[in-house]
């Protein structure tokens, strides 16, 4: 469960969320993370998280140049054979020491920077996300919204952690915090039960318990050679006219009807129809189609 902000300006804004806000949260819920999100929007967090990432890989880059510096020193000294170890191999050899020590130099200042540079990172991200907390319960007047969410990721399995290596360099772009290897001096991120307290002072230090919805990927069937071309058209019409019928009714059992349609739609044609050249192509063979039930 995770949603991020990005972009340079709140023109070119983009808000994106997890399958798991999706699946867990309810629409009072969903509405403050977005709310959240728009948050980091409106009050420029957005830049500022650029900037901080442009600081910290300059200095990095600080160090990188150090780090270079010593390879290249080690890797010269190395190359003198034994018969160069004259007068002139000495000056060599104390030119590369001087290099050694310069390298050794960048790379002390690139980890200090970095180190201190991680450590401002952290604490401004940690402001800024209260700030957005209470930017959501602003805009939405519905403290139970965004405090619903953040009881939920504190209870879910999987948490708000990305499985990746880098995700700890871009963690003050998301919602929760990604990693759980930072200590309280470099999270990005408050702790959940003080972000909680802060809009729900009664809350009985519980989390909500939730388990990840499994996604089983079944492959759906292929059509049979004897079904004609207009009946495989037909179905996709009745899918899509089936998805539209759905978002105005919410009986289940018309829903599970529309879901089993959906499904039986070939894969070959489910894909072709979401790229503007296939569907063109199905809106032509249903055009084209001598079948009278696409009539």
């Amino acid at each position: 469960i995770n949603a991020f902000a990005a972009g340079s300006t709140s023109a070119d804004a983009v808000i994106g969320v997890t399958r798991g806000c999706i699946d867990q949260f309810d629409r009072e819920q969903l509405q403050g993370v977005i709310a959240h999100e728009f948050s980091h929007i409106l009050n420029g967090d957005m830049r500022l998280n650029i900037r901080l990432i442009a600081i910290l890989y300059g200095i990095l880059f600080v160090g990188l140049i150090g780090e270079l510096i010593l390879h290249g020193s080690v890797y010269r000294s190395f190359n003198h054979g034994e018969n160069r170890r004259h007068s002139y191999g000495l000056s060599r050899h104390s030119r590369g020491g001087r290099l050694a020590l310069l390298g050794f130099a960048f790379l002390i200042i690139g980890w200090l920077g970095k180190f201190f540079g991680n450590w401002i990172k952290s604490a401004v991200s940690r402001q800024r996300e209260y700030l957005a907390d209470a930017s959501a319960v602003q805009y939405t007047r519905n403290p139970d919204g965004i405090a619903g969410a953040l009881k939920i990721i504190g209870g879910y399995e999987p948490s708000a952690q990305l499985q990746n290596v880098r995700a700890s360099e871009m963690s003050h772009l998301f919602f929760g915090q990604v990693s759980d290897k930072l200590n309280n001096l470099f999270a990005t991120h408050p702790p959940l039960s003080e972000r909680i307290i802060r809009i729900d002072p009664r809350w009985d230090k519980k989390f909500i318990a939730r388990a990840p919805i499994p996604i089983i990927d079944e492959p759906k069937s292929e059509s049979n050679n004897s079904d004609s071309l207009g009946e495989v058209f037909t179905g996709a019409l009745v899918a899509a006219a089936g998805a539209t019928v759905s978002q105005s009714y919410a009986d289940n059992q018309s829903l599970d009807a529309v879901r089993n349609r959906i499904d039986s739609v070939p894969s070959i044609l489910d894909k072709h129809i979401h790229e503007p050249f296939g569907a063109i192509a199905v809106l032509c063979g249903l055009l084209l189609s001598k079948d009278t039930m696409t009539q």
